[in-house]
């Protein structure tokens, strides 16, 4: 279901809403559900799916090598994996999750580990020169980490990090997948402006002024998603944000920032 929204844009559906914190319960959701969605939405063409693997089931993906078996699967069944929620560290469906959701924040090595693991998984379920994203946390969640400046510090080592690995990826395996920030009420990144200034902070204070191209790899994200590609460019190192609207751009940056729910970007 491709150009629903405009011209490069995917309608999926998303598959997070269903039980399963191992790769088995991933596998047999998709069986029951995605491929009866893909019957009755998309019978003749390929429909977008948004996957969802707990850390644990991404390293048993990763582990037991079963990406093969799972890229199989989804061809045969018509299903176009083109993003992964990778908010949700652990099981996402416990009788009690609230603020869990947020952990491990962004300065845990965790964090960096689970999303460089689905990025892995991901670049090999795409088709090649294909675009692919990674939803993700807030950075981080609470008063607390919002006045630890050395957390924030170390939060913006880690993207740092993963944006020098997706740039790997992408010159070795020629795809693109961005990690999506994902402001939330009550998280560091919570607000438009909370977006401009972590990325426009020096590193001593807590920010993470990118290099060129991270916000090709590290856009915000908000409830609507479409391609990159022809989206408007801006001058690099400028900024701007005004209400609710965001725009963060450096040299390759193809991300554009628009307005969401709850003063959300995407």
């Amino acid at each position: 279901m491709r150009d629903v929204f405009g011209p490069g844009t995917i309608l999926g559906y998303c598959t997070n809403v269903h039980a399963g914190a191992t790769y088995e319960q991933t596998l047999a959701n998709l069986e029951r559900y995605a491929a009866r969605v893909k019957e009755l939405a998309s019978p003749d063409e390929p429909m977008g799916v948004g996957l969802w693997l707990s850390a644990r089931a991404a390293r048993q993906v990763l582990d037991q090598d079963k990406v093969g078996e799972l890229r199989e699967w989804l061809q045969s069944h018509g299903l176009l994996p083109y993003t992964f929620n990778g908010f949700p560290h652990g099981d996402f469906h416990q009788a009690v999750v609230k603020f869990k959701v947020y952990q491990p924040d962004w300065s845990e090595e965790a964090r960096l580990v689970y999303s460089i693991d689905l990025a892995n998984i991901l670049a090999s379920l795409l088709p090649e020169a294909a675009e692919g994203s990674i939803s993700t946390s807030p950075v981080g969640w609470g008063e607390n980490f919002r006045q630890a400046p050395e957390k924030q510090r170390a939060a913006a080592v880690h993207l740092r990090s993963l944006a020098d690995y997706l740039a790997r990826v992408e010159a070795e395996q020629g795809r693109l997948i961005h990690v999506n920030l994902e402001p939330e009420p009550g998280c560091l990144l919570t607000t438009s402006q909370d977006v401009v200034n972590f990325f426009a902070r020096p590193p001593r204070e807590g920010g993470s002024p990118p290099p060129p191209g991270v916000s090709r790899r590290l856009p915000c994200r908000g409830d609507v998603r479409g391609s990159s590609r022809g989206s408007r460019l801006l001058p690099a190192r400028r900024y701007r944000s005004r209400q609710s609207t965001a725009l963060v751009r450096h040299p390759r940056a193809l991300r554009y920032a628009r307005p969401g729910p709850t003063n959300r970007v995407c």
